[in-house]
């Protein structure tokens, strides 16, 4: 690459134009979209939802696999799949994208264009810290598919147990299955109960669903997903077409247990974008000749006319005057009832919490994220990272120089 091609790669992404909204605005945000790249966002100071980097946090690949989202590796992402409830409870406000993109979450309206890129808001944007007044317990979530785990995190947070004085939701999340039936498919598809064998790359096959409900998106999702065959990195595009509309391919990358980076990820969700009610076909395309099993291959729809009342319950009580450092984030909040505050900031042991000056548990919240039981009120929230057995290893570390000396003095002794 040239000099000029490498400063474009950096200085002329959609990381620069939500560099610019951040100096426009005051509050936390974050951001996704075709146009941002990975890790630009450190360069730029910003927060994207975009990541590559092999230390990664088990909790973020702990909430993929419930969520079943359709992310690329655990350590290397881009965004939720554009799922407008995932995105939104993840701290997301802007999506910017380059030239027209037909897979802008629901929800997120133009609001302007800047150095060809275009932006989009969430009109149900969530600052840093929200709260719930009801919870769940991640034993409660058990069998539920990743559709209604996120449905189920719209209304009530779900923690790792019982938190006794505040309220425990029992309500069935939303959605269903959409009938669907097979249009056509290639010579080179076989289509048997339990799975696909196709025995040229490329083959493609069209699944029509004759009538999906409006205001919500539709999933098209693969259970107990695996493959036998040749190939390590498997790939199946995935594509909706609504009339002469088309979302453009989305990929279902999946790697066996022969490659470098498996996940060990089996279930599947693929955000086909919100579609008007009507005939839809959705065309798979296989990049891989081989076998493809599963348990059980469906269409969900997600229900959405019911988000925004959610959003704007999660608005009610927030945490203001934040201010986000290196290792530290401080803010204030009022509360005229018992609540659960939810911070978007990945759950990890080196976090320790003071509630009104007095030290407080940190709770895994969402799968993610973390959480603060609060009594009604006004408090003074400060957290704190340390990075987890960091004396330890400070302490091994001057061990370990300290017998490197010895053995150095010891061998010029001898000599």
């Amino acid at each position: 690459l040239t000099a000029k091609a490498v400063l474009d790669r950096v200085q002329n992404t959609a990381d620069t134009v939500a560099a610019r909204l951040q100096e426009e605005q005051i509050g936390f945000f974050r951001y996704g979209g075709n146009g941002t790249r990975e890790n630009n966002a450190m360069h730029e100071g910003t927060d994207s939802m975009c990541f590559y980097w092999s230390m990664s946090n088990g909790n973020v690949a702990d909430f993929f696999l419930q969520t079943e989202a359709n992310v690329h590796r655990f350590y290397r992402y881009n965004g939720l799949d554009e799922r407008s409830i995932l995105t939104t409870l993840a701290g997301s406000r802007y999506y910017i994208c380059q030239g027209q993109q037909p897979n802008v979450p629901w929800g997120y309206r133009l609001i302007g264009t800047q150095d060809g890129y275009e932006i989009y808001e969430n009109e149900n944007a969530l600052p840093l810290g929200y709260t719930y007044d009801t919870y769940r317990t991640r034993s409660q979530m058990e069998g539920q598919n990743g559709a209604q785990v996120e449905a189920a995190m719209a209304k009530s947070v779900i923690l790792e147990d019982a938190v006794p004085g505040y309220q425990q939701d029992t309500l069935q999340p939303g959605g269903e299955e959409v009938d669907f039936q097979v249009l056509s498919a290639d010579e080179e598809i076989t289509i048997k109960e339990n799975g696909i064998r196709v025995s040229k790359a490329g083959a493609a096959m069209t699944l029509e669903a004759p009538t999906v409900p409006a205001d919500g998106e539709l999933y098209f999702c693969l259970s107990g997903y695996r493959y036998q065959g040749n190939s390590k990195k498997i790939n199946i595009r995935v594509a909706r077409k609504d009339g002469e509309t088309s979302t453009g391919e989305k990929p279902i990358f999946y790697e066996t247990n022969d490659s470098s980076w498996p996940t060990g990820k089996s279930e599947y969700m693929v955000n086909l974008g919100a579609c008007a009610s009507g005939k839809q076909e959705i065309v798979l395309t296989f990049a891989n000749k081989g076998k493809f099993f599963f348990d059980k291959m469906y269409l969900w729809y997600q229900p959405l006319d019911a988000f925004r009342e959610d959003a704007a319950r999660l608005r009610e009580d927030v945490l203001e005057n934040e201010v986000v450092g290196t290792d530290t984030v401080t803010g204030t909040i009022d509360l005229e009832e018992d609540k659960i505050l939810l911070l978007t900031i990945p759950y990890d042991g080196g976090w320790t919490a003071y509630v009104d000056g007095k030290k407080q548990e940190v709770l895994k919240a969402n799968y993610m994220f973390s959480a603060l039981p609060l009594a009604a009120g006004h408090h003074d929230i400060v957290l704190q990272y340390r990075t987890p057995f960091l004396n330890i290893g400070l302490c091994i570390s001057a061990l370990g120089c300290v017998i490197f000396a010895w053995i150095l003095l010891r061998r010029r002794k001898v000599k």
